[in-house]
């Protein structure tokens, strides 16, 4: 008995050199799709990659066009990577791979502002639809200036080059540094406590948490050192100290007061 792949290879290679043979191979029932195999999907489903692609249980898997699948999906805006391929003799598999938003930013469109996502490489791939998640960071201060990162045609983002951009990038870049290091989750500056991240070519980075209003400047540069300290200085400053003062009395801090100094300013201290 010939193996089915064997009969698959020499079924399309027959196709191939007598191209009128098309439509009777294309009808055999041992080419029919009988699985659709779909993965990677979390902001997506598998209903909604078949129906946007228009693959159908029964078609023809010999008719079925990988590349135009593909890219078909990379057209959404949530998927960063496809792959089709076909396991003969009836099955489709598709893979896909979705951004995974890191932070919320904010840009001019027509007749206002929107909110999109961010990815950890500051690629910037979606707008934030009604009754979608918001509860990420907001980075500010790239509203009018154009993405830091933007899609290439194939899904892949890429970061402005050349520096033409004023320094932006490496303002973002700076960002994105920060949230890893507070994606470890520090008791003392959890995730979900970082509320604003306000970058500016200038200024460098200001931070603003959750719970309390006063910003934090981080300036420019040392973003790791920088978080260590202001660990310690937000445990200090969680915890009332012996002259009563606690983080409530916080007008301000100055991560970039002097190269190894921290100040913080206490309402009313001027």
């Amino acid at each position: 008995m010939i193996p089915v792949c064997l009969l698959a290879f020499v079924v399309l290679l027959s196709f191939v050199l007598y191209s009128p043979l098309m439509s009777a191979v294309s009808g055999m029932n041992i080419f029919k799709i009988q699985e659709i195999s779909i993965s990677g999907c979390r902001q997506t489903s598998p209903a909604m990659i078949r129906e946007l692609t228009g693959i159908r249980y029964q078609a023809s898997l010999v008719r079925l066009n990988p590349e135009h699948i593909a890219a078909i999906l990379r057209s959404h805006p949530w998927i960063a990577a496809v792959e089709v391929t076909r396991d003969w003799p009836d099955v489709v598999v598709v893979y896909i791979k979705e951004y995974v938003p890191e932070a919320l930013i904010t840009q001019d469109v027509p007749g206002g502002r929107q909110f999109f996502y961010m990815d950890k490489n500051g690629v910037v791939f979606a707008p934030v639809d009604p009754g979608q998640d918001m509860d990420l960071p907001v980075i500010t201060g790239l509203e009018t200036k154009g993405n830091i990162g933007q899609r290439r045609p194939n899904g892949v983002g890429a970061k402005d080059g050349g520096g033409g951009d004023g320094g932006r990038s490496e303002r973002i870049s700076e960002a994105l540094a920060l949230l890893k290091l507070v994606r470890q989750n520090n008791p003392n500056l959890p995730l979900q406590n970082l509320s604003e991240i306000h970058v500016d070519r200038d200024a460098g980075m200001t931070i603003y948490l959750a719970d309390y209003p006063f910003p934090i400047y981080f300036g420019v540069g040392a973003i790791r050192t920088k978080y260590s300290r202001l660990k310690r200085v937000l445990e200090v400053l969680y915890k009332e100290t012996e002259q009563g003062m606690t983080i409530a009395d916080v007008a301000y801090i100055r991560m970039d007061y002097l190269e190894n100094k921290v100040l913080v300013a206490h309402s009313g201290s001027g």
